[in-house]
């Protein structure tokens, strides 16, 4: 017999009962239901914690390594020449995304603080971003950051992609934006550019 045709037998009484049976019952089992769901929103709440807190662990130690590493051959040059300016690259990723710069290892307001002179990986054409919007961007961080005097913003001479290496109107444009955005110190990559004509 149906639980609607059990029902109708019944009288009101027993009828009452039964339908609160059921509605315990579905009660019950939402309840464990909305348990069971909390329980696995808090393990993969604790999962992706133990996960940030793991990434964040090892971005300090690449972080540190590397800067270990540099620093070690900047006291060992420092002792050769103490007079020398020293200068570190850095990616423009690095400077303008806090995410990348945390899992490149690259630190801008660091290098700004340990070197004399920071010099951004600037390349727009690699990267696949529009000259003007990218290097915009990366002169406003600098300046930002209070780096305009000592940050030097390293552009492409060449186009990897291509093999072949920048028209002069290309590489001048990316030269003006800076300028125009109120870099005061600029340089390109590769250095070789000046001596190739086609």
């Amino acid at each position: 017999m149906s639980h609607r045709a059990r029902a109708v037998w019944m009288n009101r009484e027993d009828r009452q009962q039964w339908w609160r049976r059921r509605i315990e019952g579905w009660h019950e089992g939402l309840v464990e239901e909305r348990n069971n769901t909390d329980r696995k929103v808090r393990e993969q709440l604790e999962m992706k914690t133990k996960r940030e807190a793991e990434k964040k662990q090892f971005v300090n130690w690449k972080r540190e390594a590397l800067d270990s590493a540099a620093d070690a051959a900047l006291d060992s040059f420092k002792k050769l020449r103490p007079k020398a300016i020293t200068m570190r690259d850095i990616y423009a990723g690095a400077v303008v995304d806090s995410e990348a710069a945390a899992w490149i290892g690259q630190d801008y307001e660091d290098y700004l603080n340990k070197y004399d002179y920071t010099v951004v990986m600037a390349y727009p054409y690699m990267d696949k971003e529009d000259p003007q919007e990218y290097l915009q961007e990366i002169a406003q961080v600098v300046k930002d950051k209070g780096g305009v005097n000592k940050t030097i913003v390293k552009v492409q001479s060449y186009d990897w992609d291509k093999e072949a290496w920048l028209d002069g109107t290309s590489f001048a444009k990316q030269l003006r934006i800076l300028k125009r955005s109120g870099m005061k110190n600029m340089g390109y990559y590769p250095a070789t550019f000046c001596y190739w004509e086609k």
